[in-house]
């Protein structure tokens, strides 16, 4: 196994030992994936999620300072009932902060069986478009920063496919699906799949970065 990736880490009470672990472990991606759903205290409760902002604040900074080159993926709901329009300026304010690698953003929708289900659904669904969409739209510039420090670096890339006139693959800082794509123009090369290649990046967009080989 090259890679092992930690995916849907619940952030509260994250195992100390788990972070010295990616941190010292080689086959371990520096790649977490926490999804924190809100930062408001008041919605943190509610979601009885078992942390706190403060404490969601010391996760991040610890993470990244023990793990070098993490790669921050995570989560947020909005239009979690009664979520005020201060506390999703909170929750914007948090993210630009922050600046994670990777943001997904979820509507909230009642769910049997779950805490929330008896708070009913009080955010209208177009005030549940809007909040998505500007969280979207403001991790759009994050994400193209990010991939614009990558310029000039070299990643080892897993080539996974051959689309139209690149092959497909991922570096560590991409999981499968949900994260973009780093292409490798084909240039007359053959390129095994499921091979890891040494890459320089030349270009990028927001989500997906452009690569040459540079060695196997």
């Amino acid at each position: 196994i090259e890679w092992i990736r930690i995916m849907y880490a619940y952030p509260s009470r994250f195992p100390e030992d788990l972070i010295n672990e990616i941190a010292s472990n080689e086959k371990i991606c520096n790649y977490i994936d926490i999804p924190l759903q809100h930062i408001s205290n008041t919605v943190l409760k509610s979601m009885r999620r078992g942390i706190t902002k403060n404490q969601t604040l010391d996760l991040v900074n610890k993470l990244r300072n023990k793990i070098p080159g993490l790669t921050l993926r995570t989560t947020f709901i909005v239009g979690y009932p009664n979520e005020t329009e201060k506390e999703f300026k909170e929750l914007c304010e948090f993210i630009n902060d922050a600046q994670f690698d990777r943001v997904g953003t979820f509507d909230y929708s009642q769910e049997e069986n779950t805490v929330s289900y008896e708070m009913g659904d009080s955010v209208p669904q177009t005030e549940k478009n809007e909040r998505r969409d500007k969280i979207m739209e403001l991790q759009k510039g994050i994400s193209l920063k990010k991939n614009g420090e990558l310029k000039g670096k070299k990643l080892k890339i897993l080539v996974e496919a051959v689309e139209g006139d690149f092959y497909i693959g991922r570096s560590y800082r991409d999981a499968p699906e949900v994260d973009g794509e780093v292409l490798i123009p084909l240039k007359n090369r053959k390129l095994k799949i499921g091979e890891f290649y040494l890459s320089e990046v030349y270009d990028y967009n927001e989500y997906d970065l452009f690569a040459d080989v540079v060695e196997k």
